[in-house]
Order: C-alpha cells, then sequence, then structure tokens
C-alpha cells in the first residue's frame, strides 16, 4: 500500500496540485471554487467531499497534462521534419542533384541590411562534368516564333515584357530554335534575363532557327529592350538574380552552390523561409488544455442540473409513497426506514439509481449516529434544496409537534399537488423537445423539397425543349 501511494505521489497530477494546495493554505485562500465543491458534494452522497473534489482535479490536470505532452511531442517531430527537410548546407550552400538528375527550384529569403527578400526562387542545376561530357549527354531546346512573338508588347520596337516564342508551328511538322544574342537581357524562352536594362534601351537580336525534317531556315529579328518600372526592392531582387546566376556559372561543376555574400558592398543572409504551421500548433494545444479544463467545470454542472431534474420527477412518487405509509399508522421515522429498505433490495435486484432515494439513505444513516429527527430532515431538506422538499420538510415538522392526525390531510393534499406538477412538467419537457427537433424537421423538409423540385424542374424544361 505505502508503494502504491508513494507512487501516485510522484505523478506530475499530484505534484502541482499538492503545489496549489499547500500556496492556497499558507495565503489563507480557498483552494478550489465552491461552486464545484457544493456541487461534487451534492452529487456524491455521503462520501468523503474534499477527496472526491481532489481527485477531480486531479484527473483534470492529468487530462491537460497528456494534451500538453501531446501538443509538445507533435511540434518536436514537426520541428525534427523541418531540420532534416533543410536545404542550406553551412548557411551559404545548396546542394545540387547527381549528374542525370533534375533541376530543381528551392525559395529562400535574403536578408541584405536592413532589407528583407521573401520568397527568393533559385534553380539549382544538376551537377555536371566537364564540357566534353557535358556536350554528349545534354543538348538544349529553345522556344519561340517568328512571326506571332509579341505577347504583351505593342511593338518590336519597345519591348518591355515577356515575347512569345514557340518551339514548333501550329499545324505543320516545323520545329523551332532560338538564339539570343544577349541571354543576360532576355532568354530563348522569350522572358526578360537578369540583366539590368539601361534607360536609353538594349538592341537584341533573336535568332530562330526552323527545322522541317532534314532541312532548316534562319531568321534573325531585331528587337529593342527598354526596362520596367520597379521599386526599390524589385530592382534589388532583380541585382541578386543577375548576381545568383553569375555565381551559379563559375560553380557549375561542384557539388555544392555557394550563395553569394554580398550584394553592392551589404552583407546577405540566406535564411530558409518560416512556416507558421508551429505557432498555429502551439494556440491548438493551448486553447484545447482551456477548453478541455472548462468543459470538465462544465460537464459537472451539466451533472448538477440533470439531479436537479431527476429529483423534480421523484418528487411525486416519493410524497405518494410517504403519504402511504403514514396513513396506514407508520410514524415519521418508520415509514423512511420502511422506503430506504425498499429502495436498498431494489438496488440489489438491479434497480435503477435515485437521487432521492439516495438522500433518504443519507439522512436515515445521520439519524443512526445520533442526529435527532428534525435535524435528518432539515438536512434532507438542504441537500434537495429543490422547493418542492423544502415545503415538504416543513409541512412534516410543523405536523410533529401537533401530531399525525392533520399530517395525513397535508400529504394527501401534497400527493395531488406533486402529480399535477408532474404533468406540467412533463408538458414542459415534451415541448422543448419539440423544439429540439424542429431544426432537424426543417432541413428534413428542405431536402423532400429538393428531391421534389429538381426532377419537377427538368421535366417541365424538356417539355419546353
Amino acid at each position: 500500500m505505502d508503494k502504491r501511494m508513494s507512487k501516485k505521489k510522484m505523478q506530475p497530477s499530484h505534484k502541482i496540485l499538492n503545489f496549489w494546495m499547500t500556496f492556497c493554505i499558507r495565503r489563507n485562500k480557498r483552494c478550489f471554487p465552491k461552486q464545484q465543491e457544493y456541487e461534487i458534494s451534492i452529487l456524491n452522497p455521503g462520501m468523503d467531499t474534499r477527496k472526491l473534489v481532489q481527485e477531480y482535479y486531479r484527473k483534470k490536470i492529468s487530462l491537460c497534462l497528456l494534451i500538453l505532452a501531446a501538443g509538445i511531442g507533435m511540434s518536436m517531430v514537426y520541428l525534427l521534419s523541418r531540420s532534416s527537410d533543410s536545404v542550406l548546407y553551412e548557411e551559404h550552400y545548396l546542394k545540387r542533384s547527381p549528374t542525370g538528375g533534375e533541376e530543381k527550384t528551392v525559395e529562400l529569403d535574403a536578408q541584405i541590411g536592413e532589407i528583407t527578400l521573401s520568397g527568393i526562387s533559385i534553380p539549382v542545376h544538376e551537377q555536371k562534368l566537364d564540357e566534353k561530357a557535358t556536350e554528349e549527354l545534354l543538348e538544349e531546346i529553345g522556344e519561340s516564333l517568328s512571326k506571332v512573338i509579341l505577347g504583351e508588347n505593342a511593338d518590336l520596337t519597345y519591348v518591355d515584357k515577356p515575347l512569345y516564342l514557340p518551339v514548333a508551328w501550329e499545324n505543320a511538322p516545323v520545329s523551332i530554335f532560338w538564339e539570343s544574342s544577349d541571354s543576360d537581357y532576355i532568354k530563348e524562352d522569350g522572358t526578360l534575363g537578369d540583366g539590368l536594362i539601361p534607360e536609353r534601351g538594349k538592341k537584341i537580336v533573336l535568332t530562330a532557327t526552323l527545322f522541317c525534317g532534314e532541312i532548316s531556315e534562319e531568321r534573325q529579328i531585331e528587337i529593342m529592350l527598354y526596362p520596367q518600372e520597379l521599386s526599390e526592392e524589385e530592382q534589388l531582387q532583380k541585382k541578386l538574380e543577375h548576381l545568383l546566376l553569375k555565381e551559379q556559372e563559375k560553380s557549375v561543376t561542384d557539388a555544392y552552390f555557394k550563395l553569394p555574400q554580398q550584394l553592392d558592398n551589404v552583407g546577405i543572409i540566406w535564411k530558409e523561409p518560416k512556416e507558421g504551421l508551429l505557432p498555429v500548433l502551439f494556440l491548438l494545444v493551448l486553447g484545447t488544455v482551456i477548453a478541455v479544463f472548462a468543459g470538465k467545470d462544465q460537464d459537472l454542472h451539466k451533472q448538477y442540473e440533470e439531479r436537479d431534474k431527476q429529483l423534480l420527477l421523484e418528487y411525486p412518487e416519493f410524497v405518494s409513497k410517504l403519504q402511504l405509509f403514514i396513513c396506514s399508522g407508520m410514524s415519521i421515522q418508520g415509514a423512511f426506514f420502511k422506503m430506504g429498505k425498499e429502495y436498498q433490495k431494489s438496488l440489489q435486484k438491479g434497480g435503477k439509481k435515485k437521487y432521492v432515494s439516495e438522500e433518504l439513505l443519507l439522512a436515515l444513516r445521520k439519524m443512526e449516529n445520533g442526529m435527532s429527527e428534525a435535524e435528518a430532515l432539515d438536512y434532507f431538506g438542504r441537500r434537495c434544496h429543490l422547493f418542492c422538499y423544502k415545503k415538504l420538510v416543513s409541512l412534516i415538522q410543523q405536523n410533529l409537534k401537533r401530531g399525525s392526525d392533520g399530517l395525513r390531510e397535508a400529504l394527501m393534499k401534497e400527493t395531488k399537488t406533486a402529480f399535477e406538477e408532474r404533468k406540467q412538467t412533463a408538458r414542459k419537457l415534451g415541448e422543448e423537445a419539440g423544439t429540439k427537433l424542429l431544426f432537424p424537421m426543417m432541413l428534413m423538409m428542405g431536402i423532400v423539397m429538393v428531391i421534389i423540385m429538381i426532377p419537377a424542374y427538368f421535366s417541365f424544361g424538356g417539355l419546353g425543349t
């Protein structure tokens, strides 16, 4: 037993609970809310309320700690998965795919001085061999067209938007290969390059080689490039992309691509984009813990309210049985003991638990332990606390002094009143149940109307056509 108790004390929920109780006792404060202590004592007649309250809070704390531990575990798994998926090596290197692998695109954030550029897309080509091996393994295919290449531009003499350069002629077995006189300004796919276009414009020659079988033809198209209107951040991003392209060309045969560390004499700090999942996960776990902690109190209060409803429904039968025993000649105490014994026999045979009978048994135990009949009746009324029970106790206490003659008539009248109130209560509960069923009934009616109207609509549509 001692070993079990020592193990129990070592549980975190016990430690937290003991710490809280010690803290409150030293400051002469209540350890637990009075309302919850009262509801727990009412729901568990005859049991040690102090131990029940401590056990109630121990379970609440244990459940919250379990949710918190699960949340921390999920966060750790998330962080480990993020670290294993890291693409940055030693802060300035990106690992390339092996030779023959696919080109991949990595998104990083760049901090240049006080400016942070988010979502920089960096293409990382596969690791290449020397020039001869590259010529044997790779071949490039360009894009574009010789006629419809303007895209969103109005004229070839003023191009500041990407061009449309198709690789094949529509409805003809013709393939086209495009070359640019300066790929820093415009690429073979028609997109504007990473080079900074001068304000006065830049003349570019596009060469289109058309292939049809073994026959080929070459055409040259002159265009005039002009810079786009860019913000300070966009200009900085353009410069950074141009610098990345140059650095990539330098290290194309290396296993790692070293990212630049400076731009215009300003240091660059590379960071992987931060995802907002971790704060959301933390808030979700914290919200769940608070909801569970408060929800347990709501469940306790619902049980308390359900007990009141059951007491109200059990009252007519209770007062009717009491009136029957009193009218048969039993004393009040004898009638209560008789009702208590019948309830205990019913429980042994698998009968249903009744709150009023449980309270009656508790009052009888108080009388057996020396409490007077009047005090036990008063205790019973306070435990049941509903007006009808308080009225019954008051009626019995008044008639104890006068004798049982007036009590019989009073109990008969109270029995009749209780059954009338029982009918009204049943009617009220039926109305509440009907109100709760109103929404599902309306929903079902809507579904039925949809089922009827849709075929009718299509049938009318078919007649119309």
